[in-house]
């Protein structure tokens, strides 16, 4: 947490619940952070795989497609 935002003076000003809280926000996010971090390079290491099998085995590639998961209607 920046300094200027202690548990402490979370606690002082908000209460103990929220000092609580903010320390398990704070954690979720670090963690979170990793998880994001690692599905990206995992997604990264599959795509590049799968690309040099398929040029492996003569393939041209162009059939493959790249795409986000966020598309909406």
């Amino acid at each position: 947490m920046p300094e200027e935002y202690t548990l402490e003076s979370i606690g002082s000003v908000c209460g103990c619940d929220a000092a609580g809280y903010a320390a398990n926000k704070q954690r979720g996010g670090r963690n979170s952070a990793k998880g994001r971090d690692y599905e990206l390079m995992y997604g990264a290491v599959r795509i590049a795989e799968l690309a040099a099998q398929v040029i492996r085995v003569g393939g041209s590639g162009e059939d493959i497609a790249i795409g986000d998961q966020t598309r909406g209607p």
